[in-house]
């Protein structure tokens, strides 16, 4: 379900969902100690006073914003990518670790060739890494999440039955990245379709931005013609 504002999200949250939200937050720094102003929610008790500082006054944020502002403030420079389906990864003081979706194409789409980079990236630096305590993914993309599996990978493939195997592997992608352990968060502007949706999914918590460019949909006319 699309949740038009952040508030209506928050107000949703139990504390676990919070602390996801804030894994995502923090990054744009929009906590304030003691305040703990997030998103408009009074909550000092989810604030550990050992990891952070005091900052600017509290703000209150909409999803899209937070989106932005990671995009706009990041660190990291990305003169040297390491993939081609992916920004570098960064890790912020925090422990969150930021994944942002960035394919060679106009929009971002669930190739194979793309499945066996993640499966890289996450074994590399994510799945033993003990100071990750969260991960966040977004798009580099200035409007779109995931557009989908790529069509031009799936009519390659004659006899629709070797899909399977491919499918089942996607699923164990995913099954990895939760055995993690930590929360799983995206940020969400523009199209999630078909696998995009299902990647979503997957996730803990999603933060979907007000724009009517954001769209969350499976490919039923897709599925319909492709029964195998």
């Amino acid at each position: 379900m699309m949740l038009r504002s952040s508030t209506s999200l928050i107000h949703k949250c139990s504390y676990a969902r919070t602390t996801a939200i804030r894994s995502l937050s923090i990054v744009s720094g929009v906590y304030n100690y003691p305040s703990a102003n997030i998103f408009g929610i009074h909550n000092p008790k989810i604030i550990n006073k050992n990891r952070l500082k005091p900052v600017t006054k509290p703000r209150c944020l909409s999803a899209e914003a937070v989106v932005h502002e990671i995009e706009e403030n990041s660190p990291a420079s990305q003169n040297q990518r390491k993939y081609k389906y992916f920004r570098n990864v960064e890790l912020t003081q925090d422990g969150v670790a930021i994944i942002r979706f960035d394919g060679p194409k106009a929009v971002n789409t669930i190739c194979f060739d793309m499945a066996n980079e993640t499966n890289k990236l996450w074994e590399d630096e994510i799945a033993g890494n003990p100071n990750v305590k969260a991960v966040a993914f977004l798009s580099a993309k200035k409007d779109g999440f995931i557009a989908g599996a790529d069509i031009a990978d799936i009519k390659a493939i004659e006899n629709k039955q070797d899909l399977i195997p491919i499918i089942e592997d996607g699923l164990k992608m995913f099954q990895q990245m939760k055995a993690k352990g930590v929360p799983l968060v995206c940020g969400i502007h523009g199209p999630a379709l078909g696998g995009g949706l299902e990647w979503a999914l997957w996730c803990d918590y999603r933060i979907c931005s007000d724009s009517t460019k954001t769209k969350m949909g499976e490919l039923i006319a897709f599925l319909k013609s492709h029964p195998s």
